[in-house]
């Protein structure tokens, strides 16, 4: 998987609204989450790399993990485990967002961000955690967007894991302040199959760099020796612990008690899977001191299922895709809010390069009291100008700068007509008055 990036449009809920990349004329301004950070204000954030690099006006990351750092000084964790993250990073924070099979480790199953993929990405995973108990975390932009129509965001999606209804995620965008309109949400993809049999529904697959295809995936810190431990022992023990997981044994040094699955009957270390062969599964249970039975591990291999889809269609996976969604008005400053809750570890949603595109609003001649659009209030203006209502007025009214509520109305054929008896009206009025 080389991280090359794909485009697409969206499918599902607001499939009707989708848009091709590219297909605006101007970039307005982008977030690209690289190394080569700007401050503002205090707060750091990659400028946009077109001549309006000013557009990109603030980012504010809730919570801001940029002093916590993980595996190789990449900032983005939680202060805590190096696999609880949400941030900026890069490819080595970790080796869930690394794919490696094309260098160091050539059977690599689970990554994202390969090889050449060395810049700086938003990454997270395990968002509730000891240091964020809620889960919540958020990001929110601002640009300036004065003079442009038509605008769009685009951004490079990625996400990998068996995710559950709990992880969600969404980003929203709104016009000077005004209602928030949804572009995107991520939601799992529920299994509806047989259970313990197949088919599998929302089973997925993963291509990593180095050129294999997998349909699953280790589960972390996996141990083989304490896999072998279990290994001649013929006595059951019963776990003494509240809502025991199932049968276990006590391991031959005495000090750990191998705990398997509940749904592992014959107690040969092999769970079925939804799509109906077997994986090697066991709990280990280490008996400190104090003899409370700790959960050390659980399953070595799991189905790359339940993805995340966007916006209700297109199912994620480990190769970043770039979507497009379109934003209703004009105005002044476009905000948007990045909103997300990611509840385990081996889920991870990575996405990158953040793009506001639009098309410039056309100069308007008839723009008499100069708000960017031509409408009734300019008919006023440019008679106390003196200016002839019959040219650019006429040929311009209705068109410009429209706020958002009036965006998509279309001018009847006799709107300046009318306009026109307003005004004689109105006049009349004036000189009853």
């Amino acid at each position: 998987m080389t991280n090359s990036i794909k485009r697409r449009g969206i499918t599902g809920l607001l499939a009707a609204l989708a848009v091709a990349t590219p297909g605006f004329a101007v970039e307005i301004g982008r977030d690209d989450f690289n190394s080569a950070f700007s401050p503002l204000g205090g707060v750091f954030f990659q400028v946009g790399s077109d001549a309006s690099a000013s557009n990109f006006t603030s980012r504010t990351f809730t919570p801001n993990n940029a002093d916590n750092t993980g595996f190789g000084g990449n900032p983005g964790t939680f202060g805590g485990s190096n696999f609880d993250y949400f941030g900026v990073t890069t490819r080595g924070i970790n080796f869930d967002v690394a794919d490696d099979s094309a260098g160091s480790f050539a059977g690599d199953q689970f990554g994202v961000l390969g090889s050449s993929k060395t810049d700086g990405v938003v990454a997270m995973s395990d968002t509730a955690n000891s240091n964020n108990l809620s889960g919540d975390v958020s990001i929110d932009w601002t640009f300036d967007i004065s003079g442009y129509q038509n605008i769009s965001v685009s951004l490079d999606l990625a996400a990998i894991g068996n995710f559950e209804a709990s992880d969600v995620h969404s980003l929203t965008a709104s016009i000077d302040g005004g209602t928030a309109q949804p572009l995107m949400s991520l939601a799992y993809a529920e299994e509806t199959g047989p259970s313990g049999a197949a088919p599998c529904v929302t089973c997925y697959s993963v291509t990593m760099e180095g050129g294999v295809t997998y349909t699953d995936f280790f589960g972390a810190f996996f141990e083989d020796v304490a896999w072998n431990e279990w290994a001649g022992q013929t006595t059951p023990f019963d776990l003494p612990v509240a809502g025991s997981i199932g049968p276990a044994f006590i391991a031959s040094d005495g000090t750990e008690i191998i705990g398997f699955n509940t749904f592992d009957t014959d107690m040969d270390g092999l769970t079925e899977r939804q799509d109906g062969t077997t994986s090697r599964a066991y709990r280990e249970y280490v008996t400190p001191t104090s003899g409370t039975p700790f959960e050390s591990d659980a399953q070595e291999l799991e189905l790359y299922l339940e993805p995340l889809l966007v916006n209700g269609g297109t199912a994620l996976d480990n190769d970043l895709t770039t979507f497009t969604f379109p934003v209703s008005g004009t105005g002044t400053t476009l905000s948007l809010s990045y909103n997300g809750n990611n509840n385990s570890d081996q889920e991870v949603v990575v996405f990158d390069n953040l793009v506001i595109e639009g098309d410039l609003i056309p100069s308007l001649n008839a723009d008499y009291d100069s708000d960017g659009d031509v409408d009734v209030a300019d008919a006023l203006a440019g008679q106390r100008l003196g200016e002839d209502l019959n040219g650019d007025f006429e040929s311009e009214f209705g068109t410009g700068e429209l706020p958002v509520s009036a965006v998509g109305a279309v001018p009847e054929p006799a709107a300046v007509s009318l306009v026109g008896l307003g005004l004689a009206l109105l006049a009349g009025r004036r000189r009853n008055g």
